[in-house]
């Protein structure tokens, strides 16, 4: 097995020269599966070759299929996994062309399939689909021929390489080169019988395919004279549409310059000297904190970071002398071949309290296993055989202990299990204590080179016993005694209950959909006055909760380089229970993950920096910009290059505005998790295939993709420019109200924009479409309920031979030109910033129409 193993990948080039090609073969005239070819009958049977286990049907999207439309193309890019043996008989003897399709030219697993094609029980190929460096795997179409003299053909699928995975299945067509008779297969064909299009992982199994209508009303298509529906929630734009009010968003009065200088040589931080200076830094960070803020400063020069660092403190700043002139070497690593755990630790090297953020990490080359336990008490496990690379890390805190463990002294144990048999182990005796500590962590999930760090969650959660309703400024909870000042931040939640799930058709059964960070400006008995107005509705039906937050407030990073030279699946700088905190002037070089990352951010400034490649690729949670659980935050004057998503919005971020900033080699995307009112202005996008992302130039999450779930409302695209070789823009579903307005989208194959599964009540106004390859039309929505569009004012140049296509109804269709050639420049709209028109002349609006809500400076 070994030799023959090596001599599959000795063979790369040769196999992928003969057997694959860039996309799935057309179809001119595509064969109706489940029927007999006219006047011919034919038996079919299909039997799994894996005993007691049964096949798999994994409906996945893919490249589109030539001359077959997009809603029929998941016919052909689902797939039947695992080894099969499949019978035709009663068919014209003489000889065939077969032709075997695999579809999953993108998938996020590291594995190869490694498997045998037979025919007539004969070995035809050896085959695999191939994991690339940038995050793809590359299937395609092999093509061979068979003698069928008795009539009859056996097709099997077998896996040869345990260590690999199953085969996968597409789709077939057998030809007749004497008569051309034909017929054909695909994995579809043993898709549940109910005709639906769902993720293995739904519990939601209903007909996501052609509803009539949306499941849900729609709030936020409002036009300028329907002033009983405007909210302090919108602000009527110059050009009449009704945009979200981001008028709440960045630091107030922008980033401030802490002038209290502390230097870090003070506290033994030596440039040049290749000595670990994190211990040093560290130090300086913390009397910073114990002195109510203040600048760290680090001299030009390169500084060795053996730890990560952490900023706790308010008003705290790490500044470097340039970002071409300090340079930190993020050299954390496990032991090689090992593993290491630590503990940021609560009050002293032996005492754990029940905050107290506890973290192991392996070396990941051929890691099997990486557990940890205390006693016979295992409190985690990361399994390496199927998935490579990034889950080499494990983390909890001291709470989830004691609740496992008991309070007292305890081992804790981290173990690595690798392929070669080798166990490598790491240990810390510590008191755990079950009371409340002065630490400072809470819930970080993942490292960074620098970490600003709130304690995050507090207190109990207090429920809503009145709905929060979209534009409203006020809360109502269930106690009148809740611990909840003025002055004091707060975490609104309304859980992803069984009765959200089943009316936005989100298959995903985990993330955060509808939340937010607001705080209390005025307290009166059990109501709420909060800063600024809702942007969606949080129902008392679904258990919304209002919870306090102990957030890091006004810190930053400034003015470095930070460069990670091995291959560890951390980050650059986090943005953890933060709010009005920043990153300006800073270089993050091959960052592991992410170049920076955010998770529960408000109001939070991102400016002039670059972020320049990632080390893995590979998919799944790795290599994207953007916000995560951040809301109201602001990224502008960035360039990024080689990322997976960029730039990139998931997880409940709603309002942040990102904008005057580069994009090069990724795709921009609404990622995951109910996204929404968040604004792309002024930017360039060049997406391609290169680095794991998508193909589109935008794309939104579908609602019954297992890993990310449905995106939000009113997403805008404003005066941008977004080149692809696929779609321009790719709605999956749920999509309410997205508004592309003065932008340019370049996009060489497929339709300019696509949506589906209620995409609904979009603007599309005042474009440049320049489509390449438009089939089937230029603006094509594949399911009934993608109601009320409007497409107005457009230009599109292209060999165009439908505008709109799709069993939609376009509501409103006009004052769109179609040219075969022409202009291609962009649109120059009246306003070049809707974002700076809104801070000009927003307020005013909404105090002429007597919607004023935000309180003065000192009530805050």
């Amino acid at each position: 097995m070994g030799p023959r193993f090596a001599t599959r990948f000795l063979g790369l080039a040769v196999l992928f020269a003969s057997v694959v090609s860039p996309a799935l073969r057309g179809w001119s005239n595509p064969v109706l599966t489940n029927q007999n070819p006219p006047g011919q009958s034919y038996h079919f049977a299909i039997r799994s070759l894996q005993g007691d286990e049964p096949l798999r049907f994994f409906p996945r999207a893919g490249r589109d299929t030539l001359n077959v439309p997009p809603e029929e193309e998941y016919k052909y890019h689902g797939g039947l996994l695992g080894e099969v043996e499949m019978e035709f008989s009663k068919l014209p003897p003489g000889r065939y062309e077969v032709a075997l399709g695999n579809a999953e030219y993108r998938t996020h697993s590291q594995h190869n399939r490694v498997y045998d094609i037979f025919l007539n029980g004969e070995l035809v190929h050896d085959a695999y689909c191939h994991f690339d460096l940038f995050g793809f795997r590359t299937g395609g179409t092999v093509e061979f021929e068979v003698d069928a003299p008795a009539g009859v053909i056996t097709l099997a699928l077998k896996r040869d390489l345990p260590q690999s995975e199953w085969p996968r299945f597409a789709w077939v067509r057998f030809t007749h080169l004497e008569s051309g008779f034909q017929i054909e297969k695909t994995a579809n064909d043993f898709a549940p019988r109910s005709g639906e299009i769902r993720s293995y992982t739904s519990r939601h199994p209903q007909d996501i395919v052609n509803a009539s209508k949306p499941p849900f009303p729609g709030q936020y298509k409002i036009k300028p004279w329907e002033t009983e529906h405007l909210t302090p929630g919108d602000i009527v734009g110059p050009d009449g549409i009704v945009y979200p009010n981001w008028l709440e968003v960045g630091i107030d009065g922008g980033i401030p310059y802490v002038a209290d200088s502390i230097p870090a040589r003070d506290f033994g931080a030596i440039p040049d000297d290749e000595i670990d200076d994190s211990v040093a830094i560290q130090a300086a960070l913390d009397h910073a904190e114990q002195q109510g803020g203040g600048a760290v400063t680090l001299e030009p020069g390169h500084y060795v970071l053996g730890f990560p660092l952490f900023i706790h403190g308010d008003g705290v700043v790490l500044r470097g002398a340039g970002q071409d002139r300090t340079v930190l070497s993020f050299e954390y690593f496990p032991p090689d071949g090992g593993v290491d755990l630590f503990s940021l630790r609560e009050e002293s090297e032996s005492i754990a309290g029940p905050d107290t953020l506890f973290m192991a990490w392996a070396d990941f080359d051929d890691l099997e296993t990486l557990r940890w336990s205390i006693g016979d008490i295992e409190l985690g496990v990361q399994d390496q055989i199927r998935r490579e690379g990034y889950t080499h890390f494990l983390t909890t805190t001291g709470r989830n202990i004691i609740e496992q463990a008991g309070a007292g002294v305890h081992t804790l144990v981290a173990e690595a299990v690798y392929r070669d048999g080798r166990v490598q182990r790491d240990e810390q005796v510590l008191e755990f204590k079950d009371r409340p500590g002065p630490t400072s962590v809470s819930g970080l999930h993942q490292l960074a080179a620098i970490n600003i760090l709130g304690k995050g969650l507090r207190g109990k959660p207090y429920l809503l016993t009145e709905d929060g309703l979209r534009g409203s400024v006020e809360l109502i909870v269930d106690d009148p005694d809740a611990d909840l000042p003025v002055g004091s931040f707060i975490d609104l939640h309304a859980p992803a209950t069984e009765r959200w799930n089943q009316l936005v058709r989100n298959a995903a059964p985990w993330g955060n959909y509808r939340r937010n960070m607001y705080r209390i400006g005025g307290v009166e008995g059990n109501r709420l006055q909060i800063n600024q107005p809702l942007r969606l509705d949080f129902p008392t039906v679904d258990g919304s909760t209002v919870q306090r937050l102990d957030l890091v407030v006004r810190s930053g990073v400034e003015d470095l380089k930070i460069v990670q030279p091995r291959k560890l699946w951390t980050s650059g700088i986090n943005l953890f229970y933060a709010w009005e905190c920043w990153i300006d002037g800073v270089v993050v070089e091959k960052a592991g993950r992410h170049s920076f990352y955010t998770g529960f951010a408000k109001k939070c400034e991102i400016r002039n920096s670059v972020f320049d490649d990632i080390w893995f690729k590979q998919g799944g949670g790795s290599g994207y910009i953007g916000f995560e659980r951040a809301y109201d935050c602001l990224m502008e004057s960035v360039v990024t290059y080689s990322m997976r998503h960029a730039p990139n919005l998931q997880w409940a971020a709603a309002g942040n505005v990102i904008r005057q900033s580069h994009f090069n080699d990724s795709d921009g995307q609404w990622h995951a998790g109910w996204t929404n009112e968040n604004l792309f202005e002024e930017i360039t996008i060049s997406s391609g295939w290169d680095n794991g992302n998508y193909g589109y130039g935008l794309y939104s999450s579908s609602p019954e993709a297992g890993f990310h779930g449905p995106t939000g409302p009113r997403n805008v695209v404003y005066n941008s420019d977004i080149s692809a070789p696929y779609n321009g823009i790719w709605m999956g579903g749920m999509n309410e109200n997205f508004i592309l307005a003065y932008n340019r989208f370049i996009n060489s194959r497929g339709p300019a924009v696509y949506g589906k599964h209620a995409s609904f009540n979009h603007i599309i106004k005042g474009n440049v479409f320049v489509s390449l390859d438009p089939y089937p039309a230029v603006f094509y929505f594949a399911s009934e309920d993608c109601s009320g569009i409007e497409i107005t004012d457009n230009r599109i140049i292209g060999p165009v031979s439908a505008l709109t296509g799709g069993p939609a109804r376009i509501e409103v269709l006009q004052d769109n030109t179609v040219e075969p050639t022409g202009d291609i420049m962009r649109p120059k709209p009246e306003h070049r910033s809707i974002f700076e028109w809104q801070q000009a002349n927003g307020r005013e609006q909404l105090t002429k129409r007597g919607q004023q809500y935000w309180a003065e400076d000192s009530a805050l």
